[in-house]
């Protein structure tokens, strides 16, 4: 029998002296995940290396698409790292490093949230309501919509357009803050000085403009995790989750595909905007 991936076991993860996670290398020509025999034979390799533990994250560094490493996820009965929550408390600070390093008010500018939770959204205005003029949300159902205009009203005293996918106009907005997978939206006419934080796990944004954020990484030099070649002391969100569920921290730098950038050096790419950011 011809095997095409071979696993093994290359680490321990240990944090004060106790082991809490493993680092597993497949050794694979590459996988072809449209391939359904390929794909469960690559979902076995990895459970014969895992053996029976028990683990409640699992990381996938391997850049597949999300639902193939759902899929994989799933047949582990492993959850798959999810950081949302360590993300959604980042967007305050984010928006004020860009605040500081732009040349123009981000927050006054038009501001669009696309999420289908009646609670982020209210969490997400909440935190970015100083000097907040203009606001529009996508994703709500009506009756969702309509408690959060209320209350948004009456405890900050915005008026919030809810406009509609199909009829949706992009280039009005000078940030975007998406937390939805799928979204029917025409993102062509995203304007290129536009910044948007996009942190759904399918990054529908990816790619169109510059200025898109899609992960924060967060620093865990004080971690006391053993010194290894795989794990940095700066690592990204979902990386972080699986080292320590319990706390939320602010964030060090931002990925944009997948990228490491400061927030000065994404504000100051070599593409300039005519006019100033």
């Amino acid at each position: 029998m011809n095997i095409k991936y071979k696993g093994k076991m290359v680490y321990e993860i240990i944090k004060e002296d106790n082991v809490i996670g493993h680092i597993y290398g497949v050794n694979l020509s590459r996988l072809d995940y449209s391939d359904e025999n390929d794909l469960n034979e690559y979902i076995s390799r990895i459970k014969e290396i895992i053996d029976g533990d028990e683990y409640k994250y699992i990381y996938i560094e391997e850049s597949l698409p999300l639902n193939i490493k759902k899929i994989i996820a799933d047949n582990l009965s492993i959850n798959l790292s999810d950081s949302k929550d360590i993300k959604m408390d980042n967007i305050p600070y984010i928006i004020e490093a860009l605040k500081s390093k732009l040349k123009r008010d981000i927050i006054k500018e038009e501001i669009l949230i696309i999420s289908n939770n009646k609670d982020e959204v209210l969490w997400i205005i909440d935190s970015i309501s100083d000097g907040l003029n203009f606001l529009s949300v996508l994703g709500l159902n009506d009756s969702d919509g309509e408690d959060v205009y209320e209350r948004v009203l009456d405890d900050i005293g915005i008026s919030i357009y809810f406009p509609k996918a199909k009829s949706i106009t992009l280039k009005r907005y000078g940030l975007i803050i998406n937390t939805i997978d799928d979204i029917s939206i025409n993102l062509k006419d995203i304007k290129n000085n536009t910044f948007i934080i996009d942190f759904s796990q399918a990054r529908p944004f990816a790619g169109v403009n510059r200025y898109v954020i899609e992960d924060v990484s967060i620093d865990i030099s004080d971690l006391a995790i053993n010194d290894n070649l795989w794990i940095g002391k700066e690592v990204s969100s979902d990386l972080y989750k699986c080292l320590d569920d319990k706390d939320s921290r602010k964030f060090c730098r931002i990925y944009k595909s997948d990228n490491l950038f400061t927030m000065e050096d994404l504000v100051n790419q070599s593409f300039k905007i005519k006019g100033g950011y």
